[in-house]
C-alpha cells in the first residue's frame, strides 16, 4: 500500500527538526549514528541517496533557517506555527518489484510533481530516499504481516503566497490533488497504480505507528502463547487422566508416559517465545496495562510454571508487581 505520510514540525522543535535530518541522512546511517531504528540494515545504506547538494545535516538546518528568516516578515512569529512539513513518500512495490533503476525513474517523475506542489525548489529543503529500511511487520488494523515499502522523505517550507500555512500547505484537499498527481504519473508511466484503493495512510507520527505495529506483534504472539498453553494444559490433563486407567496395563502405562514427557519437551521452546514476550510487554505498556493484559494467561502460565518444576525448569518469571501468581 503506497501512500503519503504528513509530519508538522513547529517552532518550538527546532533541536527534533535537527536530529530528524541526522537521523535521516546516509552519512551518519553509515557512521552508525543518531539512530535507534532496529530495521535499519546498513549493508544496504549505500543505495540511499539524497536529492540536494546540501549534503550534512548542518547545511540543510542552515538553509531551513535561512528560509524562514526570509518569510518571517510576512508571517506570524507565534511559537506554535508551523515551520517545516515532512512527508513521506511510499514506493509502491509493483515499481520495487521492476527493479531499482524502475525505483529511481519513479522518483525522479514524483520529485518534478512534489516540487512543484511544494511551490518550487527555494521551498524543497531535503530529501532522503531510503533503501535500507525493508522488514516485515504486523499491521496494527488488519494484525497480518507486511512488508514495509521503500520510500522517500521530504522536507519542505510551508510556503503558500508569501506566508507561512501548515494548514492551507497540507490541507486536505491539496493532498487529494497531491496522491491524484501521483498516481496518474505512476499509470501512465509505469502501468500501475500509485492509489491501491486500500485504507489511506495514518497521518500519526512514524513513532506512533511504530509503537502501534510493535502492540499488535505482542498482541499476535501472546495469542499464539496462549493457544498453544491451553493445548498443553488440555494434553497434560488428559495424560493425567490417562495414567490413572492404565495402572492396571503396563504396556499402556509406558506409552502415556512418554507421551506425557513429550508434551513438557514441547513446552521449553513455548516456555521461550512466552517469557520473551511478557518481557517485551511490560516494556512497552504501564505496569496497570500489563497487568489487565496478563489477566487472561495467568491461569495457563501457573499450570506451565507446575509443569516445568516437575522437569527441573526455572518457571516463566513475571514481576510481582505486575500480576501475582500466588494469588491466581
Amino acid at each position: 500500500m503506497a501512500g503519503i505520510g504528513i509530519l508538522k514540525f513547529k517552532r518550538a522543535s527546532h533541536g527534533y527538526i535537527m536530529g530528524t535530518f541526522k537521523h535521516d541522512s546516509k552519512d551518519t546511517r553509515e557512521n552508525n549514528q543518531y539512530h535507534t531504528n532496529e530495521h535499519i540494515n546498513r549493508d544496504l545504506t549505500h543505495n540511499n541517496l539524497q536529492l540536494t547538494s546540501r549534503g550534512t545535516p548542518e547545511e540543510t538546518f542552515a538553509y531551513f533557517k535561512e528560509r524562514i528568516s526570509e518569510l518571517d516578515a510576512a508571517s506570524s512569529t507565534r511559537k506554535d506555527r508551523v515551520e517545516l512539513i515532512g512527508m513521506i513518500i511510499d514506493i509502491p512495490d509493483a515499481i520495487t518489484l521492476m527493479g531499482h533503476e524502475k525505483e529511481l525513474e519513479w522518483l525522479k517523475a514524483a520529485n518534478d510533481i512534489l516540487t512543484t506542489f511544494c511551490g518550487g525548489k527555494k521551498n524543497v529543503v531535503n530529501a532522503y530516499y531510503h533503501f535500507d529500511e525493508r522488514h516485515k511487520y504486523i499491521d496494527p488494523e488488519t494484525k497480518k504481516e507486511r512488508m514495509s515499502l521503500n520510500h522517500a522523505h521530504y522536507y519542505a517550507i510551508p510556503e503558500v503566497n508569501g506566508r507561512l500555512s501548515g494548514k492551507i500547505f497540507s490541507s486536505r484537499s491539496r493532498l487529494i490533488q497531491l496522491n491524484n498527481s501521483l498516481d496518474e504519473m505512476t499509470y501512465q508511466n509505469f502501468g500501475v497504480r500509485y492509489c491501491t484503493g486500500e485504507k489511506k495512510k495514518s497521518r500519526s507520527t512514524v513513532t506512533h505507528l511504530k509503537e502501534k505495529s510493535k502492540m499488535a506483534e505482542i498482541e499476535l504472539k501472546l495469542a499464539q502463547a496462549n493457544e498453544t498453553m491451553l493445548k498443553f494444559e488440555k494434553a497434560l490433563n488428559e495424560a493425567n487422566t490417562r495414567s490413572e486407567e492404565a495402572i492396571k496395563a503396563e504396556k499402556v502405562a509406558k506409552r502415556l508416559q512418554n507421551e506425557y514427557m513429550e508434551h513438557l519437551e514441547a513446552l521449553l521452546p513455548v516456555k521461550d517465545m512466552l517469557q520473551d514476550t511478557l518481557n517485551e510487554l511490560t516494556k512497552v505498556m504501564t505496569r496497570e496495562r500489563a497487568s489487565m493484559a496478563l489477566q487472561r494467561f495467568a491461569p495457563a502460565i501457573k499450570t506451565a510454571n507446575k509443569a516445568l518444576e516437575e522437569v527441573g525448569e526455572e518457571p516463566i518469571q513475571i514481576d510481582s508487581d505486575i500480576i501475582d501468581l500466588d494469588e491466581i
